[in-house]
């Protein structure tokens, strides 16, 4: 992704700031974020089981299927696992219906393919996938959607909450509350408070200097040279010579920290600018 114009930087944030303030909170707290949830089978004691998968330790490699899953594998046309007759005797022990007695198929496939084969009883255990991380719903659907085959059919979107996160807190209110027109102040909008900078009407035309303090409340996304050359070529278009202005900010600062009262830092505002514009002693 290439370097964002400042007017794209505030179309995003304006449109995901419109997505927070929309979304459902999935009954989680704010600050809240969603993962993708998904399901893993894990072994268990007999007894806590959902389900049992049948292992094939074949010399150290312990394939492991679920019975229904093995089942479908061996009788499929393309396996390999073993011949054509032991099949026809899987076909006879599972029936049409499904309602096999588990330890049968055990008692096959040690015969015809795995004489150290074994049930393992497990049970289906949600988790939240490592490496995802959305700060809206509708992106972690749009993740799922796109990346489907990294998990399985039950995979979810899942709100989560950044329990005790002070920061991640702070941000989200930021995203959610911020008045983005405000801070970002557009350059034609600088150019508009210039024009209120003009020269207070002259009683006296020897007055050598004029000071002109146009107070700006917003806060600006401008470096300190973007201001002065946006009120130099105002002036310039007023008739003034940039040679004879000099441009001074007025900021005021104060310490601040954190609602803790720790992480005391030093923060500056800027509040104005004083344009002092020289004349010829001879006017």
């Amino acid at each position: 992704m290439g370097k964002m114009t400042k007017e794209e930087v505030v179309s995003f944030l304006k449109d995901l700031q419109t997505e927070l303030r929309s979304q459902p909170t999935d009954c989680q707290a704010s600050p809240r974020f969603w993962t993708i949830g998904d399901y893993e089978i894990v072994d268990c004691s007999e007894g806590c089981h959902d389900l049992y998968e049948i292992i094939l330790p074949r010399g150290g490699e312990f394939d492991n299927y679920k019975i229904e899953d093995f089942v479908k594998e061996v009788l499929s046309e393309s396996s390999e696992m073993t011949d054509e007759d032991s099949k026809e005797k899987l076909k006879e022990i599972v029936g049409d219906d499904d309602s096999y007695d588990y330890d049968d198929v055990l008692d096959w496939a040690k015969e015809n393919v795995d004489k150290e084969a074994y049930l393992l009883p497990c049970r289906r255990q949600h988790i939240v996938k490592p490496n995802t991380m959305f700060i809206t719903k509708e992106e972690a659907r749009n993740h799922l959607k796109a990346n489907h085959y990294h998990y399985t059919k039950e995979a979810h979107t899942y709100a989560m909450t950044a329990w005790r996160a002070p920061r991640v807190e702070k941000l989200w209110k930021i995203l959610e509350e911020a008045d983005w027109d405000e801070i970002f102040v557009p350059a034609d909008k600088i150019s508009e408070a210039v024009d209120k900078i003009k020269t207070t009407p002259k009683k006296d035309p020897k007055t050598l200097r004029d000071t002109i303090e146009q107070k700006i409340t917003m806060t600006i996304n401008l470096s300190e040279d973007d201001v002065k050359n946006v009120i130099l070529e105002k002036l310039e278009r007023e008739g003034q010579d940039p040679k004879k202005v000099d441009i001074k900010f007025m900021t005021s600062y104060k310490y601040v920290s954190d609602e803790w009262g720790m992480n005391e830092r030093l923060v500056t505002k800027f509040i104005g600018a004083v344009v002092e514009i020289k004349e010829s002693a001879g006017l």
